[in-house]
């Protein structure tokens, strides 16, 4: 299966993005997905220090053209990168996963917080969550492409909130697993360069245009996410 990687890259970040791309570029296409105006490389795809995660994210979905996406953070640093990609392919023939994710060594969707325990994997490190966090992850072409068919005006949403745990609801209304490896972690930077208010608002003008049954599941992911098993009942 080919994996295109993309990385998302913003001001003060740049050696970062760079060398993950030195990292990704032998592993198969790999693209940067550029808010960086002061450093502007002309194969990157350069869209302006207005676009925040959410214009990236589109972008990437866009240009996607793999059969698996791989997205990393400019500020996330993997730890072995090519055990990951050999792993993420293992795992999708054994699970046929829509999501694949390493751990983060911080996030808010911690082991306590996440994991759904009412399913179990038959590798003890590998656990089904409801959002695995989007900082690094793997996504099949499948729930990319149910993604990029919603109609969602995204115009009151530039942060970003919101589009992890529509992929998963989207993967699981596939019956497709979204598991987090814990053989693999992240460093991953506490700071945040936007308030949590200005996000959760943004969110919620979001999810109030999903279609019903999306919006259901995300609801059922952020409220009760062992009830996810009724999905491979």
């Amino acid at each position: 299966m080919k994996i295109q990687s993309f990385i998302f890259n913003w001001p003060g970040h740049y050696t970062q993005a760079q060398q993950l791309e030195q990292r990704l570029l032998p592993l198969g296409h790999c693209n940067v997905v550029n808010s960086d105006p002061d450093n502007i490389p002309s194969h990157w795809l350069n869209i302006g220090n207005h676009a925040w995660f959410t214009q990236q994210w589109l972008t990437a979905c866009q240009h996607f053209q793999g059969d698996i996406m791989f997205h990393v953070q400019a500020d996330a640093c993997p730890e072995n990168i090519p055990q990951l990609f050999q792993d993420c392919l293992q795992y999708q023939q054994q699970y046929n996963w829509g999501i694949y994710s390493p751990n983060l060594d911080f996030t808010p969707h911690t082991s306590q917080q996440a994991d759904i325990t009412s399913i179990k994997l038959h590798h003890d490190h590998l656990k089904m969550v409801n959002n695995p966090d989007c900082t690094c992850w793997f996504l099949h072409g499948d729930v990319i492409e149910d993604f990029n068919k919603l109609a969602i005006d995204w115009s009151g949403n530039t942060i970003g909130w919101g589009i992890d745990y529509i992929m998963v609801a989207l993967s699981y209304m596939r019956k497709r697993p979204v598991i987090r490896d814990y053989n693999h972690l992240v460093d991953h930077p506490r700071h945040t360069n936007y308030t949590g208010d200005a996000a959760w608002t943004q969110m919620q003008h979001t999810l109030r245009q999903c279609p019903v049954e999306l919006l259901d599941t995300i609801h059922l992911l952020m409220q009760n996410r062992n009830q996810i098993v009724k999905f491979f009942l």
